[in-house]
């Protein structure tokens, strides 16, 4: 069973905040506690996770403020996938998203990192009609999803199951 997680950057500074380019904005301070209670969350293995293949390549965007989550949450959660880093996340709209993750034809569970609002596009777009909600995609959430396929490269939009949908929320 292919699995899909789909992880938001956690909160970040304003544009103004970071730098000349967008991409150079890093995580606030709440946006570190957030990545690292989602990290938590996903080393505390709850019972959602029990049969959920955890991610072993990781394809995140090149922006400051995904990597910055990426390496918090792995910190935490004691993942240890292999990293890709890539433009494509960046810039791509949700027929991009689904170009990529084409790309990957040996890997079975695939974590991207990335932006709204094409990750929260391709979510609602890979999942079968009755776990759609349009549901807002704040930040530092993840999304996990199953596919009825073997590898990722394979998966047919429209046929995916929610898993979970957790939120990394802060403590203070």
């Amino acid at each position: 069973m292919a699995t899909i997680w789909m992880l938001r950057h956690a909160k970040a500074t304003k544009d103004d905040q970071g730098g000349p380019e967008d991409k150079s904005r890093p995580l606030t301070k709440k946006g570190l506690r957030q990545a690292t209670a989602l990290g938590e969350w996903i080393d505390a293995s709850p019972t959602v996770l029990d049969d959920v293949q955890f991610p072993e390549l990781v394809v995140c965007s090149t922006a400051l403020r995904c990597q910055q989550t990426l390496q918090t949450v792995v910190s935490a959660s004691g993942l240890r996938p292999r990293i890709e880093y890539s433009d494509t996340i960046y810039t791509a709209d949700v027929d991009g998203l689904r170009y990529l993750m084409t790309g990957y034809p040996h890997t079975s569970s695939l974590l991207l990192c990335g932006h709204e609002p094409y990750l929260g596009l391709l979510r609602e777009d890979l999942l079968k009609e009755k776990y759609r909600s349009e549901r807002e995609t704040p930040v530092c959430s993840l999304a996990i999803v199953e596919f009825p396929a073997d590898v990722v490269s394979e998966i047919v939009p429209g046929t995916g199951r929610l898993v979970a949908f957790i939120r990394g929320k802060s403590k203070k």
